[in-house]
């Protein structure tokens, strides 16, 4: 009321509202598709990283903490991931560190980071994130670092070391970078295990192997000495040259320290052996043999 001023104000608002209301509701409509795009980019970005990361450090950790293994891992984390600087520790020292700050952070020192002793005392990630809490730097005043995320890597829940991400003090640190972390130490710790399995099991595979000889070279040796004794009768010569062949296999077997020989060490090996054999057998023995040189 009165009626006559509301009809004239409707006259005049009625059509910038309607195009207001409409306008509005495209634009709430367009910021939604928007954000959903940028959730799509930013998920495809963030699984082809991940993927990456995976695909490059895949049986990197195989053999564990070699001396060179965290120098590579690092730089493939700091390559990545994009990061200002990436560290890597093991529950004492700075094992590698790549990126801003490397002139002051160097490997071999020990851990300075109160961040970083806390995520392996507590055995959880920390994260200073450069507004609320700051990363701050305990060897140099003036270091460029100011956000961190530190990860710890764990064998069997227990904490073996850490991954470190900074990001600079002018630089957010991105939660896409924060996620990617935490995953590639998950990975990372993932491969440890693994390795860890596998180096148990070689051991059982050696232990076994070490018992199966302890067992076969008694009774091996007890058949070629009877062997030897009987051909001793008829041919001394032949006595003789079965005699060195039987210390050729012992000398080898004690003398084996490593994993791998040369394909002409075992074909010498396994000659030795059949020598002894096809004395013990004769003609009920056949032997071919076919190698070429360029193998051996």
């Amino acid at each position: 009321r009165p009626f006559a001023n509301a009809m004239a104000l409707v006259d005049v608002i009625a059509l910038p509202m309607m195009f207001a209301n409409s306008a509005g509701a495209a634009l709430f409509v367009s910021i939604i598709r928007d954000q959903k795009k940028m959730y799509d980019k930013f998920g495809a970005i963030f699984s082809a990283r991940a993927l990456k990361v995976a695909e490059r450090t895949l049986g990197l950790l195989s053999k564990g903490f070699a001396p060179e293994t965290p120098d590579e891992l690092a730089k493939i984390i700091h390559q990545e991931t994009g990061v200002g600087a990436v560290a890597i520790t093991d529950r004492e020292k700075v094992l590698a560190f790549v990126g801003n700050g490397s002139d002051h952070h160097r490997p071999g020192n020990p851990i300075s980071s109160e961040l970083t002793r806390r995520a392996i005392r507590e055995n959880k990630v920390i994260y200073a994130d450069g507004v609320r809490e700051r990363f701050t730097c305990a060897l140099k005043d003036k270091c460029g670092l100011g956000s961190a995320l530190v990860v710890p890597l764990r064998l069997d829940n227990e904490v073996v070391g850490t991954i470190k991400l900074y990001e600079p003090k002018h630089k957010l640190f991105l939660n896409l970078n924060r996620t990617l972390g935490e995953g590639i130490a998950g990975l990372l710790s993932e491969q440890l295990l693994r390795s860890r399995y596998e180096e148990q099991k070689n051991l059982l595979i050696k232990s076994e192997l070490k018992l199966i000889q302890a067992q076969i070279n008694p009774h091996f040796l007890f058949n070629a000495i009877n062997t030897i004794v009987a051909v001793l009768r008829k041919d001394t010569e032949r006595a003789r040259d079965l005699l060195l062949h039987l210390s050729n296999i012992f000398r080898k077997n004690l003398k084996r320290s490593e994993d791998l020989a040369t394909l002409e060490e075992e074909l010498d090996h396994v000659r030795s052996y059949l020598k002894i054999e096809r004395a013990r057998f004769e003609d009920r023995l056949v032997v071919e043999r076919d190698s070429l040189p360029d193998c051996l």
